[in-house]
């Protein structure tokens, strides 16, 4: 069994899918996180002061979707706020759909890509049984060699995919493949 997951992006610090009210209740009830709204608050606050270049995004962002009244994702994909209700601008959806969008697009890239290179060249060896959010699982037969290609494989069509997508970004670090005899035993 073979398991691997991209890192993690600012988008796990900054969700801007919801509100912080909604932000507040879902840490309190997830990870028995005890946040007020004004504490969130802050929080966020500190987070775009530390990384301004991501306030900047969100503001040009804003800016340029009010704008132009669509929001799109990297591989091309356009969502007009004239299908909001109303016809209301959604300043979350503005904020969410390239990010989230565009690591879907990744995603299915990376996806087409792991499935085609293991049938090509671990024929009968693997099989790509499951992708939850940015994780793959692959069940692999054979010797450690095979799962090492296999894990090696997973890199690179990942790398891959990304690059497709984000040309010029950075991959260092990207991806980590982990092995185990089950999905949970390669989660560690």
């Amino acid at each position: 069994m073979v398991w691997f997951t991209p890192a993690r992006s600012f988008n796990d610090c900054v969700d801007a899918d919801w509100g912080i009210p909604a932000r507040v209740e879902f840490a309190r009830n997830e990870f028995n996180l005890q946040l007020t709204v004004e504490e969130a608050r802050a929080w966020i606050n500190r987070f775009l002061a530390t990384y301004p270049g991501v306030a900047r995004w969100q503001r040009e962002q804003e800016a340029r979707t009010r704008e132009t009244r669509t929001v799109s994702t990297r591989g091309g994909r356009v969502h007009r706020f004239a299908w909001e209700p109303g016809g209301e601008y959604a300043r979350n959806l503005a904020l969410n759909l390239p990010i989230q969008g565009t690591a879907a697009e990744i995603a299915v890239e990376a996806l087409i890509r792991i499935d085609a290179r293991l049938r090509a060249e671990l024929p009968g060896k693997t099989q790509l049984v499951l992708q939850v959010h940015d994780e793959f699982v692959v069940e692999v037969e054979g010797t450690e060699t095979v799962v090492l290609a296999a894990k090696r494989m997973l890199e690179e069509e990942m790398v891959a995919a990304f690059e497709t997508l984000l040309p010029g970004a950075l991959t260092k670090g990207l991806v980590t493949a982990h092995s185990g005899p089950s999905w949970a035993a390669a989660k560690g």
